[in-house]
């Protein structure tokens, strides 16, 4: 098969990134972006395990991604904090190159283009106009980065509360089952108490007479 997923190794957790949109692409295309996949750790959040790759994705290689992520007994245990409630968090990062178009007029720059200081400045600012782009293009990707960290740790606190309301709800219908029985036993308790006390009078009334 061309897909990876082919390789999958038996008694792991294999993980991929598949292109959504490669059958419509142009004839040629290359897509090169650094791929991050990350298994949360839901108990502790501080044992997450995180992986990297990079990847030119292409007609032929649209998918990419590990093929032996975790073990499968690893992923079970307890201890690790992955598996919960029949539950897997997964956080996927991917980060291409961003292209940004720009343009610059030397022609608004002062002086002629024939002079050689001035040409040397212009090539300057040029030069540095591709910096800030560059410097630019840098920066959104961390912060789209950023943003995905904050929704899918939103995503996480999300799900604990949800697990606690659910955890708080059950030990509620447990306590007043408990209650219940409880409130069972005293009544089977007074109702015996009664009982001994009734049969105490007829034994007291029997003997008088």
């Amino acid at each position: 098969e061309d897909s990876c997923f082919s390789n999958n190794v038996t008694n792991f957790l294999s993980l991929y990134v598949d292109l959504a949109d490669s059958e419509t692409r142009p004839a040629g295309w290359t897509v090169k972006a650094d791929i991050s996949l990350t298994l949360v750790d839901q108990v502790k959040g501080t044992s997450s395990l995180r992986k990297y790759s990079t990847h030119n994705f292409n007609a032929e290689e649209h998918d990419w991604g590990f093929t032996s992520f975790v073990a499968i007994k690893e992923l079970r245990s307890p201890n690790e904090g992955f598996f919960v409630n029949d539950t897997l968090i997964v956080q996927a990062e991917v980060c291409t190159a961003k292209r940004t178009k720009f343009e610059l007029n030397l022609s608004s720059l002062s002086g002629e283009k024939g002079h050689g200081g001035e040409a040397g400045s212009q090539e300057e600012t040029a030069e540095l106009s591709r910096v800030e782009v560059t410097r630019l293009g840098e920066e959104d990707l961390k912060l789209e980065a950023e943003i995905r960290q904050l929704s899918a740790r939103k995503a996480i606190i999300f799900y604990q509360r949800s697990s606690t309301v659910a955890e708080l709800d059950k030990a509620n219908q447990e306590a007043v089952k408990e209650l219940e029985e409880l409130k069972k036993q005293c009544d089977e308790s007074r109702q015996a108490v009664e009982n001994r006390m009734r049969a105490k009078e007829r034994l007291a009334q029997s003997n008088a007479s």
